[in-house]
């Protein structure tokens, strides 16, 4: 309510140029934008790793935490909300790291990619180990799922600004819909598992089908990535000067 207070008195409305389009027409808009080239080529990399962020953080990390871990169910909840803390310090240090990258020259795609690589890199260090160190790093993995939303702002450099409503809107309905597909996925993935491989077994067997779905993703954006991109996607994308 605050945050919507301070929007409706500071910022200013900015008049409408031309006639409004029509719903229809703003369908067929998104559907070009979902198909288009650029889209294709961001959006499983952004899909697959904040989608497997959000079905992990939000339910999974902390049934692992209890029946994999053994932690008490009051251990559990403290590492889960120490993650919740973590990814919020993630966006923070993500956007100034960024920030600092970008104008050194190095593209955000790359900064992006690179980041992605590290969060996927947490969840064999899960499966791995042994299970009473996994706190630690599911610490970072929630502190590394910021640099997925890099992909808006690459995405958005792909199209003409006034579709970048547009685009960030549909790219980020689909990362819901992904989220709440792998969320569910997961469990009915370990429930199946549990009688073959055990309950360890079960949690390591839908962890590596993330890891294995975020590396095809990685790989695929590596490879359908533009020659030559620009080091100058973005101007700033700290708000800290």
């Amino acid at each position: 309510m605050v945050a919507a207070a301070i929007l409706f008195f500071t910022v200013r409305d900015v008049p409408r140029q031309g006639s409004p389009e029509s719903f229809g027409s703003l369908l067929a808009g998104v559907g070009q934008i979902v198909v288009s080239p650029a889209f294709l080529r961001v959006a499983p990399i952004s899909l697959i790793v904040q989608a497997s962020g959000l079905s992990l953080l939000a339910l999974w990390v902390g049934p692992w935490l209890r029946d994999v871990a053994l932690y008490t169910a009051e251990q559990a909840a403290i590492v889960v909300s120490l993650m919740g803390c973590s990814m919020i310090v993630g966006y923070v240090f993500c956007a100034l790291l960024t920030n600092r990258l970008v104008h050194r020259g190095v593209p955000l795609g790359r900064i992006m990619m690179g980041g992605c690589i590290a969060f996927t890199a947490t969840l064999p260090a899960v499966v791995l180990l042994d299970p009473a160190w996994g706190a630690p790093f599911w610490l970072l993995f929630g502190s590394l799922i910021s640099f997925a939303a890099l992909s808006y702002p690459v995405l958005g450099a792909e199209f003409p600004p006034a579709l970048t409503g547009r685009v960030h809107t549909a790219l980020n309905f689909l990362v819901f819909i992904a989220g709440f597909g792998l969320q569910w996925g997961f469990g009915v993935l370990v429930k199946y598992l549990i009688p073959h491989l055990g309950v360890e077994g079960a949690y390591d067997a839908a962890i590596w089908c993330l890891v294995a779905g975020q590396v095809a993703a990685i790989v695929y954006y590596w490879l359908k990535r533009p020659a030559g991109s620009p080091a100058h996607e973005v101007t700033d994308v700290s708000p800290f000067r």
